[in-house]
Parts: C-alpha cells; sequence; structure tokens
C-alpha cells in the first residue's frame, strides 16, 4: 500500500492505491472477473471475509471488494491487482500525531 497527499495544500484529502497478490485456485466463486467500459479487467473479491483498510479517524473502513488485474501468471496461479481510492481526513494530523492506516 503506498499513498499520495492531494497537491491542494488545504486538503486533507489522501490517494490510497493498495497492491494485492491472490491464489486465483483459492476458489473461481471468490473472484469474478469483469470488463470494464476503459477494457480494464476487474475482479471483484469476496468471500468469507472481505479485506478492509482502516483510516484510524473513527470512520468506517473501506472494504476491498475489487481490484484492476495489473499482472497473471495462469502456469503459476496468482494475480495481481491494484485498487485506487481517495479518503478525506478531518483534520491534517492526529493530535500533534499522523494518522495510523
Amino acid at each position: 500500500m503506498f499513498w499520495q497527499k492531494s497537491e491542494d495544500p488545504s486538503s486533507n484529502t489522501v490517494q490510497f492505491t493498495v497492491e494485492s497478490a491472490w491464489r486465483y485456485s483459492y476458489g473461481k466463486d471468490h473472484f469474478v472477473p469483469q470488463l470494464t467500459s476503459s477494457g480494464d479487467t476487474v475482479v471483484k473479491i469476496n468471500g468469507a471475509v472481505t479485506p478492509m483498510v482502516t483510516f484510524g479517524d473513527d470512520t468506517g473502513p473501506h472494504y476491498l471488494e475489487s481490484g484492476k488485474i495489473t499482472a497473471f501468471s495462469e502456469s503459476e496461479d496468482w494475480f495481481l491487482t491494484e485498487e485506487v481510492f481517495s479518503h478525506t481526513f478531518t483534520t491534517p494530523n492526529n493530535r500533534g500525531m499522523p494518522w495510523r492506516v
């Protein structure tokens, strides 16, 4: 996971990018590939527990429910996804300390 602060210096918005690798044989019921209008292949991720990112600021989590497939190996049984999303914090820091995501 990596992040980038908004270019607007007065904004508390951060753009997050989460990359995750998955074993395709984990279950075809858990990964449902879809083609977007822009031609990207997106996989919907579901199962017993949906991965999530929490922001430490008393807002709800962001569920990692879909990701753009950026690489895969059929012979090695894996694929890599990327999900990009933004979050706006109410203050620039957590009472003088950095936010912990």
